[in-house]
């Protein structure tokens, strides 16, 4: 959380002034680095929602909630 606020005050301080998070966090990095930076952010978010959409089904799973769908694997 100190990163995020570091890096948005050193992007605002630097002028360059933006509306997304995105580019207001990697304003004042490197190219290469800015772009692994972003990369982790996209990887973390689908590695986040994985778990969740996981849980939601295990949850269901455990309510005994079926699912009679046409396009069902046959095993």
């Amino acid at each position: 959380m100190i990163v995020g606020a570091a890096s948005v005050s050193a992007t605002a301080a630097a002028g360059v002034a933006s509306d997304n998070p995105a580019t207001a966090f990697v304003g004042v990095l490197p190219g290469a680095l800015a772009a692994l930076t972003l990369l982790a952010i996209a990887l973390g978010a689908v590695a986040a929602n994985v778990l969740n959409v996981y849980s939601g089904a295990m949850a269901f799973l455990s309510a005994g909630v079926t699912c009679r769908c046409a396009g069902r694997a046959p095993w």
